[in-house]
């Protein structure tokens, strides 16, 4: 957010940590105030299935028709929201006109091309696994295993970098936005 294209120092853990409780927090709650109505008229579909079934499914159906349609906006939400609390601290998490206001087909792409850009380094990272994985199930069905550990232990390690490639766009589009 300061510019620079060097990433911070580690230190000062205690504080650190304390921000990445508030980031978990903060994305909690978007993610609450985002899903709690279709989640409200999913559950009273649940509870309204021995007494009318067809009215519980059609409460069903539609909870989880709005559970798609307010995530949608949530997955282009939530980047910018965690710029803007790296930047205002935990209410930027809900400073919602501030965040939307800074939405753009430009943003839509960006995003949509940075999915894309994680998704194929990921798949390529892990096919050779995957494949080693089905070739390792005849030879010993208890072989894989050793695969899914190695397999999480990678994906720990570049889903952080690629974590972090992915919020320096989301923070440089942010910028420019200003």
């Amino acid at each position: 957010m300061k510019g620079s294209n060097q990433l911070p120092e580690w230190e000062n853990f205690g504080e650190l940590f304390v921000k990445g409780i508030l980031w978990a927090v903060g994305n909690f709650l978007l993610v609450l105030i985002f899903i709690i109505v279709p989640l409200l008229i999913v559950g009273g579909g649940v509870l309204y299935l021995s007494k009318n079934p067809n009215t519980g499914m059609i409460l069903i159906g539609l909870g989880m028709l709005l559970m798609v349609l307010f995530i949608l906006p949530l997955m282009f939400y939530l980047p910018l929201a965690t710029v803007n609390f790296a930047k205002r601290g935990f209410l930027g998490f809900f400073e919602f006109v501030e965040v939307f206001n800074k939405f753009s087909l430009e943003y839509i792409i960006l995003f949509i091309v940075v999915v894309i850009v994680i998704s194929i380094i990921s798949m390529v990272i892990q096919l050779p696994f995957v494949i080693l994985k089905f070739l390792l199930i005849f030879a010993n069905p208890k072989l894989p295993y050793i695969v899914d550990v190695v397999i999480a232990f990678i994906n720990s390690f570049v889903g952080f970098f690629l974590g972090i490639f992915q919020y320096r766009v989301f923070a440089k589009y942010y910028k420019k936005k200003e």
